[in-house]
């Protein structure tokens, strides 16, 4: 059998191809595409139809294939009416609309309805700012459907709504799995726009004759887990009793658990829970990360790649001091350098000499907020963890794995880089009898190269 993972990121996407060969997991990038967000109607959207265009090219440049999954962010939608015709543009979780709303729940009251920590993109501030500045959209549409899940009908025409995607929505009962319509009523928000709720590893169906010439062959759909912080925990080499650290922009600490963990701990560290394949959960908490990096790499001179950044950084053990990452300030316009040296400057620490001396600050200021936040949630979940899986694209910083190994006193692994687009393949796989979702471990660590980082400074 061979499997082919869409991976969508908010930047780029790409296709994998894989399938198992004496009990290996082979993988090809076989396509990559830029995912450029558009200015529509005054928002900043997605380009839903450049987006399935990559991926039709994608399929078509793999070529033969029994099985296709798609998953990506989460919280993001399309409005159908009832003609299933799109009504309004996809708008991008990173647009502003959502800064305007306040709605009327406490966060932590809504925290202990849904189990998910409340961000201003999720779908529920999302929808109530267009229930609150454009309800004749809401008068218009007949259902709501998830990017992964509207991508998913474009191949198939068969209208589904994957569970972890559905969960970026806060609105959800984690109780009981399902919509919570009274809340949804509550809001001002159409109760008929949302459908029944999948499980992942449903075979959604064959795609339809259209792609099918379009790309030249007819390959199933499965709905695996769509949203990727939900498909990347089986892309880790490590145990269930591992923990996931997934470094992007972004980063997540994950770990893989069989119930959803609701508590007042919980929502207070801003811990979130997200479904998975084969009924597990994940509990995980999103954390800025390289997205630091890349900002101050824009000062350096032109040309300067990640590698040199970071081996300047290495060479700076003598810095100003630790920052708070998750202070906004440092997403925000203007020099992050500068910003830097502000928030130094209000612990009355000097500021740094060079650019070399703000990313050591940014590096160990990221590796001491993960050990930090490792901490917390293995004293908000009762577990204790002796692994740290490093995946994504910060895997490969041999610093920053480093780092982390040094503070948090644990072994560290890094790698895969692609664990969210592997991970999506691992449950395909898993859903349709090709692997044992038990043993992934095994195959996963047969098949990939890994790092690992002692728990003493290198």
């Amino acid at each position: 059998m061979r499997y082919l993972s869409v991976d969508l990121g908010a930047s780029n996407g790409k296709v994998l191809a894989g399938e198992l060969r004496d009990g290996k997991l082979c993988c090809e990038t076989v396509y990559r595409f830029k995912n450029t967000m558009i200015r529509q109607d005054g928002f900043l959207c997605w380009d839903i139809p450049r987006i399935f265009s990559n991926i039709l090219e994608g399929l078509k440049m793999a070529g033969k294939a029994d099985y296709v999954s798609i998953e990506c962010w989460g919280a993001d939608f399309v409005l159908l009416d009832d003609s299933d015709q799109v009504v309004a543009p996809a708008v991008s979780y990173l647009d502003s609309r959502s800064d305007r709303v306040s709605i009327p729940y406490d966060p932590r009251e809504l925290y202990f309805k849904t189990g998910v920590h409340n961000q201003k993109w999720n779908t529920v501030n999302q929808l109530v700012s267009i229930a609150e500045e454009s309800p004749e959209i809401l008068d218009r549409a007949g259902s709501l459907m998830f990017i992964p899940d509207y991508l998913n009908y474009l191949l198939t025409g068969v209208k589904a709504t994957e569970k972890s995607i559905a969960y970026t929505s806060s609105l959800i009962d984690y109780k009981t799995g399902g919509w919570d319509l009274q809340l949804i009523d509550s809001l001002g928000i159409p109760v008929r726009l949302f459908s029944e709720i999948s499980e992942p590893g449903r075979v959604l169906g064959i795609v339809s004759d259209a792609v099918a010439r379009e790309i030249g062959y007819t390959p199933a759909v499965i709905l695996s887990s769509s949203y990727e912080g939900s498909a990347a925990i089986y892309g880790a080499p490590g145990t269930d009793d591992a923990l996931m650290l997934s470094v992007g922009g972004f980063s997540r600490i994950a770990m893989l658990c069989d119930d959803m963990l609701v508590s007042g701990a919980g929502c207070d560290g801003n811990f979130s829970n997200c479904p998975t394949y084969a009924g597990r959960n994940v509990f995980f908490k999103r954390i800025p990360a390289l997205i630091l990096i890349q900002r101050l790499k824009e000062e350096f001179k032109e040309g300067t790649s990640y590698d040199e950044i970071e081996n300047l950084a290495r060479k700076e053990t003598e810095f100003p001091g630790i920052i708070d990452i998750f202070d906004l300030r440092l997403l925000q316009g203007g020099k992050i350098s500068a910003t830097v040296d502000e928030m130094l400057a209000e612990k009355s620490l000097g500021p740094c000499r060079s650019l070399e001396e703000t990313a050591a600050v940014i590096y160990y200021s990221l590796a001491s907020a993960y050990a930090c936040e490792i901490a917390r949630l293995e004293a908000v979940s009762g577990a204790s963890f002796k692994e740290i899986d490093i995946t994504g694209g910060g895997s490969r910083d041999m610093f920053l794995s480093s780092l982390i190994a040094m503070l948090t006193g644990r072994t560290v692994v890094a790698g895969p880089a692609d664990a969210v687009a592997i991970g999506n393949l691992v449950i395909a796989m898993a859903a349709t009898g090709s692997l044992n979702i038990s043993g992934r471990r095994d195959v996963l660590r047969s098949s990939f190269c890994y790092t690992t980082y002692s728990r003493k400074e290198d």
